[in-house]
């Protein structure tokens, strides 16, 4: 029995050196394309329309929803991987 024990690790080690590793090719990391101020301004005044539809321009409940996605919009502006979309974003939503 202890001389199976101590024949496992070798037969371990002698199947993992059939084992061969090939190399994989990978494509390159492309850059992630960004949408530009333009196109956050124009979803952003979307957005507005969209609320105004929704709540009533003018409302309690569309100036509390306007300001909740402006400050959604500035977050996204500090932390997101496009910011200039979102301070477009965020212009669309405040003009």
């Amino acid at each position: 029995m202890y001389n199976s024990f101590r024949l496992l690790p070798v037969a371990a080690l002698l199947s993992l050196g059939a084992v061969t590793a090939t190399p994989v090719a990978t494509p390159p990391a492309q850059a992630q394309q960004c949408p530009t101020y333009e196109d956050g301004l124009v979803d952003g005044q979307d957005h507005k329309a969209n609320l105004a539809a929704t709540y009533g321009a003018g409302t309690p409940d569309y100036e509390q929803a306007l300001n909740t996605a402006i400050a959604n919009a500035r977050y996204n502006a500090r932390n997101a991987e496009c910011p200039t979309y979102w301070r477009g974003y965020v212009q669309g939503l405040s003009n």
